[in-house]
C-alpha cells in the first residue's frame, strides 16, 4: 500500500523526457486511484510529476518530513 510521504523509485521503463526520470526517487504527495503524484529533487528545487500504477515501486518512507522540520 502506497501512502503520502512514501518514497518510490520510478521504473526504468518510464520514458518521460527521453528517460530522464527513469530510476529516480519520488516522494509521494498524493495517492490517486490511477497512481501517485509527487516530486523529485532536482537542481534548483523540486519537480512534480504523476506516475501511473505499474510505473513505480515503493522503496521506503521518509524519516523526516520537510514541512515538519524546524529550522
Amino acid at each position: 500500500m502506497i501512502e503520502v510521504n512514501d518514497i518510490v523509485q520510478i521504473s526504468p521503463e518510464v520514458n518521460h523526457q527521453d528517460g530522464f526520470w527513469a530510476g529516480n526517487l519520488l516522494i509521494v504527495t498524493e495517492v490517486k486511484s490511477w497512481g501517485v503524484q509527487g516530486y523529485c529533487r532536482v537542481q534548483g528545487g523540486e519537480a512534480y510529476i504523476r506516475l501511473k500504477t505499474g510505473q513505480f515501486e515503493k522503496v521506503g518512507r521518509l524519516a523526516w518530513v520537510k514541512d515538519e522540520i524546524e529550522l
